[in-house]
């Protein structure tokens, strides 16, 4: 059973997974006036607290280990300074130097290199639609497929050292943002997947196991059918592993997504990099003037990862509030192009996630006949001019006039 807790806001400030009378995970909040997370506390009343500067992005973070990190931006959101690692960019917002790495690029802004004794010179190769298909650290290869909506067909990792596993995967499609269905081995065997709003539990050769979340959807701990812990995770506020205790295979960890074994996680459009909390790979959306931080296009989650998430690789969504109709219809209309909506994926919020995803797609596709007939830009009220739709953060209002800004560009 999963308990769940709102303050008069509607914000989420419990959320308690329980079997019997006992608690198998729970994460506490305790939230600002706007909706920002301060603090958060598990089921064994570890405290984690977090502070923001004035545009919300995450500054400071201490957790219950008495580790504290500290974190520094630019004007343009980019991080200057984490834990003692000193980051430096160039003009276009590409990182190129974090303490002894040092970053290179192709010519559409996709990172290809990574040089330094701790990356073992990692290289990233793309297809002509900027997706990975290659990964190489010295040691091991890991290759990508994809189908010809992006989803990700299979994952083939090999090397001296970890030896050979190769994956192939099913997707369910009609939930707006795909989701994980079937999971297949080199050995022929299978995992299935169930959802209830968030991951529910896996069926394999050996049984079933269940999820547990926590409130930005990130897997705490996995329970056999008794409710008996299988694996535990915990994770840095961008969403590197802090602790790993694992029983059983699982490929989802930091907000439910998949974590590769390259330490990177797959949001669909684009591979997040929690170490940088970077994006190896550019945003189509050139952001809007009224928001500096939509600007940059590899930022993850305007730098507040505690109550946002992307699982689409391209919209920004906060998790923190209870799924209203005006914000799911706001989300819609910024559609691909932009960061928006308010959605608690529990309860009655899957069917608000769903509406979201399924508007969210009518739109994108009205995007791209808006592009492929410009004649129509006037009368429909588009324009090939900067967008003007604002992300909601911490509860701000979403501009209603949105303007296409996919000039060129596959929406």
């Amino acid at each position: 059973m999963v308990n769940y807790g709102y303050d008069l806001s509607g914000r989420l400030t419990v959320l308690e997974h329980v079997y019997g009378q006992s608690a198998i995970a729970r994460a506490a909040y305790t939230l600002d006036n706007v909706g920002n997370r301060l603090s958060v506390t598990d089921e064994q009343g570890n405290t984690t607290q977090y502070t923001y500067e004035d545009l919300y992005q995450l500054t400071r973070v201490e957790y219950p280990d008495d580790q504290t990190v500290n974190y520094t931006y630019d004007p343009a959101g980019n991080r200057t300074s984490a834990n003692g690692v000193t980051y430096t960019y160039d003009n276009a917002n590409r990182l190129i130097q974090a303490g002894a790495n040092t970053y290179g690029y192709d010519l559409n802004g996709n990172l290809t290199s990574v040089s330094d004794a701790t990356y073992n010179n990692c290289s990233y190769n793309y297809d002509y639609e900027n997706r990975l298909i290659n990964f190489s650290d010295g040691t091991r290869t890991i290759q990508y497929t994809y189908d010809g909506d992006g989803n990700r067909l299979s994952q083939s990792v090999s090397g001296s050292v970890y030896g050979s596993d190769e994956y192939s995967y099913i997707y369910d499609i009609n939930t707006g943002i795909p989701r994980l269905l079937v999971e297949k081995d080199d050995t022929g065997n299978t995992n299935n997947y169930t959802y209830a709003g968030r991951l529910l539990s896996r069926i394999d050769p050996a049984g079933i196991a269940y999820y547990h979340q926590d409130g930005l959807g990130s897997i705490s701990v996995i329970t056999d059918v008794y409710g008996n812990p299988l694996n535990r995770y915990t994770y840095d506020a961008f969403g590197s592993p802090r602790s790993v205790s694992e029983s059983v295979y699982n490929p989802f960890r930091f907000a439910g997504e998949p974590y590769d074994a390259n330490g990177l996680i797959y949001l669909r459009a684009r591979y997040y990099d929690p170490i940088t909390g970077r994006f190896l790979s550019q945003d189509t959306f050139n952001g809007n003037l009224n928001d500096p931080l939509s600007q940059n296009r590899y930022v993850y989650c305007g730098n507040n990862p505690v109550l946002y998430v992307d699982p689409s690789g391209r919209v920004v969504v906060c998790v923190g509030l209870v799924a209203a109709p005006e914000a799911t219809a706001a989300a819609a209309a910024v559609g691909a192009a932009a960061v928006a909506a308010t959605v608690e994926l529990a309860n009655e919020a899957k069917e608000a996630w769903d509406r979201y995803w399924a508007e969210e797609e009518v739109f994108r596709n009205k995007l791209k006949d808006i592009e492929n007939n410009p004649e129509n830009w006037e009368e429909t009220g588009y324009s090939s001019e900067p967008a003007t739709g604002l992300r909601n953060r911490g509860g701000e209002s979403i501009e209603e006039e949105f303007t296409n800004k996919y000039t060129g560009e596959k929406v």
